[in-house]
């Protein structure tokens, strides 16, 4: 909180969920530390002495594994493509980096001085259910060092198992779970309403509404007309513990609603628009330049749509007509006869009308900008328009506008939408409530796949295709970053290159835990969920260090590779479960609350480091220190042979 306050930052909803995932993990040192004093005691060792032997024990031990949580966040929030993935990492994460160094320092410094004063004549023996539970783990971990066939198999079956059936099951979706209990009904008026008429519509909806207020759960709802009031919403919200579902709302919806009022068009879906969607929406987009075509492709395009499977409703981006407006349609043949082109002939009209620029005039100091056109009396009357001249190649001569040019009075588009330099027309697609976006693309690439468009006519998802694009990437480079700087960090502080391969095996352990229980939990992969896979690969390794440094400091003082394995799992057995519980149960009210931020739920989060922490728990405790041994087995064979290699040359 100090480091906050003076750093400037603001105690908000993201950076106490970072308080709160460091509230499990800020005692994982001190457990490690006075765990470690606490067993030098038992042992028959001086208060003073036990304290220095058993900081001195696990100093590295901890140091690393607190270096290899806060390195996960940094390279994150400094380096990732992706903005909001940036934020989430450091609002969130630079809480949990200051409170883990604070923690390092207490668990160093502090706790052995407390053990001395605190407790210091209360040297108990284990419980009968922990001297049993470590001989049983020890049994079983001896098991595994000598069954390494079946030790490989179960872990091979286990990845399968996981890649077979959580991986499928696991929905990916840039959108979340949370704050969705709402809907919109859109509803169009027709043009020559008077505003008394509109208003009799919109009360005669907002009473549909009203009248069902009970029986749906409506908590409050609201109404809004376009600028062209022809366009309106009424964005309807739920309780949370209403009789219904948001599902069961809006089926009920559309049957409350009528569907026989003249000139009205009303339709239920996601709060959203075309250009920025709701939760349960995407976007499609189809574009070219005459607006008729589009229209038309428009039509076709969404009655494609409307048959893929999830797609609840398809709503087009309607256009308002606008005001009365002059066309020139260039006659294609007459231009053609006198050597004419639509580009001349749309220069011409544009000089006349718009003016073209002509270098500034400099009046001392200052510029006075000059734009050349014809005069207003010449552009306010159609027939001197027509009058213009446009050079004939052919004729050699100028001749009249008209001569090549055919006139028409319509009612222009009230609005016209330009996407990346091209006329565009959205369409709006509601999906399911059990649909993700993620599900919808493929169908949408088949129903379109066979369906011709004119030249300079296609169609393109929408911008939130791309962003989920890139948050998937943004996901993928902050672990594949996280566990690079992760594995140079072990490697460099325990100087091998083979002791960080047997830690590093617990990032995948937690990965399948984290992916089985999203898949049990029916939660799906979103931006919080990533977050939580990028925090466990900095968690999970915790164990595996201090469980490996236990292993290197056992055989250094003479013991067994077998013996010291089995000692060091026997030895760090509770202060494994004991930091993997603080921190499970710090978490449960993250991953149990329904809370959100900006409807951005922390309940995935949660659920990931959870799922994954109690996996990778179990799996370090039982393969860590097998596959350490392995590990070692084949350096010492790779040792021998780059000896023969180098003898025999």
């Amino acid at each position: 909180m100090g480091v906050l306050y003076f750093t400037g930052a603001t105690l908000n909803l993201l950076s106490m969920m970072g308080l709160m995932l460091a509230v499990g993990m800020v005692v994982d040192n001190a457990i490690v530390v006075v765990e470690t004093i606490y067993r030098h005691r038992a042992d028959g060792a001086a208060p003073r002495a036990a304290a220095v032997k058993g900081t001195a024990e696990v100093n590295l031990a901890i140091l690393l594994s607190t270096l290899t949580t806060m390195v996960v966040f940094l390279p994150v929030i400094l380096m990732s493509e992706n903005a909001n993935f940036s934020f989430f990492m450091g609002v969130l994460g630079l809480p949990v980096v200051y409170a883990l160094a604070a923690s390092l320092v207490v668990a160093l410094l502090f706790a052995p001085l407390a053990t001395r004063y605190i407790g210091a004549a209360q040297v108990k023996p284990d419980p009968r259910w922990l001297v049993w539970l470590s001989d049983a783990y020890g049994g079983l971990l001896a098991l595994t060092l000598r069954r390494r066939s079946d030790s490989l198999l179960t872990l091979a079956a286990m990845g399968l198992l996981t890649m077979a059936i959580a991986v499928p099951g696991v929905k990916c979706t840039d959108s979340t779970e949370g704050n969705l209990n709402d809907f919109t009904v859109r509803f169009t008026v027709p043009p020559q309403a008077d505003p008394g008429e509109r208003d009799e519509i919109v009360a005669l909806l907002e009473g549909i509404i009203e009248a069902h207020a009970t029986d749906w759960g409506v908590r409050v709802y609201r109404s809004r007309l376009s600028g062209d009031s022809r366009h309106g919403r009424l964005f309807v919200y739920l309780d949370e513990d209403g009789p219904l579902d948001r599902a069961g709302v809006m089926e009920a919806a559309r049957g409350a609603f009528p569907d026989d009022l003249p000139g009205v068009d009303v339709s239920i879906g996601w709060e959203g628009s075309f250009e920025r969607s709701g939760d349960q929406q995407i976007n499609l987009s189809v574009h070219g330049e005459d607006m008729s075509t589009l229209d038309a492709l428009a039509e076709e395009v969404a009655r494609r749509v409307r048959s893929v499977p999830g797609v609840m409703g398809v709503q087009l981006d309607v256009q308002s007509e606008g005001a009365d407006e002059i066309r020139l349609i260039v006659d294609r043949e007459a231009a053609a006869r006198y050597g004419v082109s639509a580009t001349q002939i749309g220069m011409l009209v544009s000089y006349a009308m718009r003016g073209s620029s002509l270098p500034d005039i400099l009046d001392g100091e200052h510029g006075i900008s000059v734009t050349s056109r014809f005069s207003l009396e010449d552009r306010s009357d159609l027939d001197k328009v027509l009058s213009f001249d446009v050079w004939s190649p052919v004729m050699q001569q100028l001749i009249p506008l008209r001569t090549v040019t055919e006139v028409e009075i319509g009612k222009g588009p009230g609005t016209i939408r330009r996407l990346n330099r091209r006329t565009t027309t959205g369409i709006t697609l509601d999906l399911k409530d059990d649909i993700t976006p993620g599900e919808i693309w493929g169908g949408l690439d088949a129903a379109l796949a066979d369906m011709s468009f004119p030249r300079g006519y296609g169609w393109e998802k929408g911008d939130r295709f791309d962003q989920q694009q890139e948050e998937d990437a943004a996901m993928k480079f902050a672990l594949l970053l996280s566990v690079t700087f992760v594995f140079l960090l072990i490697g460099v502080l325990f100087e091998s290159w083979v002791l960080p391969l047997a830690i590093i095996t617990t990032i995948p352990m937690a990965m399948m835990g984290a992916t089985w229980g999203l898949y049990l939990s029916s939660t799906p992969m979103d931006t919080m969920a990533g977050v939580g896979m990028v925090i466990l690969v900095g968690v999970v390794v915790n164990n595996g260090i201090v469980l490996v440094d236990l292993i290197t400091q056992l055989r250094r003082e003479g013991s067994s590779r077998r013996s010291a394995v089995v000692e060091a799992g026997r030895r760090r057995l509770r202060p494994i479960l004991m930091t993997a519980l603080t921190t499970i149960f710090g978490l449960l009210p993250m991953a149990l609350g329904s809370s959100s931020f900006i409807g951005i739920p922390y309940a995935p989060l949660g659920r990931t480091v959870i799922s994954g922490l109690i996996a990778s728990t179990i799996l370090t405790l039982l393969f860590v220190p097998f596959l350490y041994a392995v590990l070692d087995d084949l350096r010492t064979s790779a040792v021998v042979w780059f000896n023969w290699v180098r003898g025999a040359a």
